[in-house]
């Protein structure tokens, strides 16, 4: 494992504490080291959770929390985040998410050929 020099971890941590503090959800850009060894983002998108516990093992800080997509509790290292948002509401957050959710269930039951409700 490589020890990133992240100037960031400590206004990550400060971020998550009060969004696990206040009940919010978050955003954001988790990464990755490439071949050359420098970081770069894991995925096309942010990612959406909701924060539960932060927690220090093995020299790295790790937040666990609650990952709706997948339906799954999950662990991301704090050094390897970016951009965490904490700027919305989390209701409206979760509401917008739902009908996503629900745009994309009609639409693949449309699909399909099932019945629309």
């Amino acid at each position: 494992f490589y020890h990133t020099s992240n100037n960031y971890i400590s206004d990550n941590i400060d971020i998550l504490s009060t969004a696990i503090k206040d009940s919010k959800c978050v955003t954001f850009t988790p990464m990755e080291y490439g071949i050359d060894l420098k970081l770069h983002p894991a995925f096309d998108s942010n990612l959406f959770i909701k924060t539960l516990r932060l927690i220090s093992t093995n020299g790295f800080y790790y937040v666990i929390a609650f990952e709706p997509t997948s339906n799954t509790l999950q662990h991301y290292r704090i050094d390897l985040m970016r951009d965490i948002n904490d700027k919305d509401d989390p209701r409206e957050t979760i509401q917008d998410y739902s009908i996503t959710i629900d745009e994309e269930i009609t639409k693949k039951r449309k699909e399909f050929g099932l019945p629309v409700e």
